[in-house]
């Protein structure tokens, strides 16, 4: 078997889903992890937190991470790998779900004191999730070839 030099050679848009589909498994990971560790108690997580919110332990907003952001990351990131028609607006999606889960948080629980790098390392995620599907939309041909879901 041989392989071509030009057959290794990715194309912007190639490498543009390769990068997107990598962050959103990244984000889904982080995500999934943090309900997992939400749902079993979050023990160094102080309750204050939780103080004028709805809530008072971590399980609803733990599974509200798990499927609001780990699963639209998770179905992103699928959609695109199975490079479905509709794949460049489940990562918009995924990344606006992102940053909202983001934008809650903070107006809840950082004026409890419960601020954390990961805020905005993770709204950045979000952007970057969206524009990358925004990007990808656009570069899809506005005809909707036979071949894809």
């Amino acid at each position: 078997m041989t392989i071509r030099a030009e057959s290794l050679m990715a194309t912007p848009t190639t490498k543009r889903r390769r990068l997107l589909v990598l962050i959103e498994l990244i984000v889904a990971v982080n995500a999934i992890g943090g309900a997992i560790y939400g749902l079993a108690g979050a023990e160094s997580v102080p309750r204050e937190w939780l103080d004028g919110t709805p809530f008072d332990s971590y399980v609803v907003p733990s599974l509200i991470l798990l499927i609001a952001v780990g699963g639209s990351m998770t179905a992103a990131a699928a959609a695109l790998v199975a490079d479905h028609r509709r794949a460049p607006e489940f990562s918009i999606v995924a990344g606006l779900i992102l940053i909202g889960w983001i934008g809650v948080q903070v107006l809840i629980i950082v004026p409890e004191g419960g601020f954390s790098r990961l805020q905005p390392t993770m709204l950045v995620a979000g952007a970057i999730v969206g524009a990358l599907g925004w990007q990808l939309r656009q570069a899809q041909p506005r005809s909707v070839s036979a071949g894809r879901r």
